[in-house]
């Protein structure tokens, strides 16, 4: 049965192939670098691939951020030992990813990591 697989990421065993914790993990690596194309597009000169990574690289220390500082205050709620939080800590980094997507989409120019991405210089007029 699928049930008995183990988490294909890191060998759980009975998780149909990827367990819960992986899953966001995973989910989240795809938003981050979702994000950070969707920046290049927006923010990188395309023609330079130097330009473009340097772009995706800032939205990915951006989102790093994020994910840190949401991780930091959930910690600081929960007393050592309590409860393993691995799962819960992949689920908080994935809700800080969604969030600056959201952000994204409601506006793609202001980003929820605008401050971490430079805007386009404007075309020049053309005579």
């Amino acid at each position: 049965m699928r049930q008995d697989l183990a988490c294909a990421a890191c060998g759980q065993q009975r998780a149909a192939g990827l367990c819960e914790t992986c899953g966001y993990r995973r989910r989240t690596e795809v938003l981050v670098m979702e994000g950070g194309l969707v920046a290049a597009t927006w923010a990188a000169d395309l023609t330079d691939a130097a330009d473009a990574a340097a772009v995706t690289d800032r939205v990915r220390e951006s989102l790093a951020a994020d994910i840190s500082k949401i991780q930091g205050e959930f910690m600081a709620m929960v007393e050592p030992g309590e409860l393993d939080a691995t799962s819960v800590l992949a689920f908080a980094a994935l809700q800080a990813v969604e969030a600056a997507e959201a952000v994204r989409r409601a506006c793609p120019r202001q980003a929820g990591t605008a401050t971490a991405v430079p805007q386009r210089a404007p075309l020049p007029a053309s005579a």
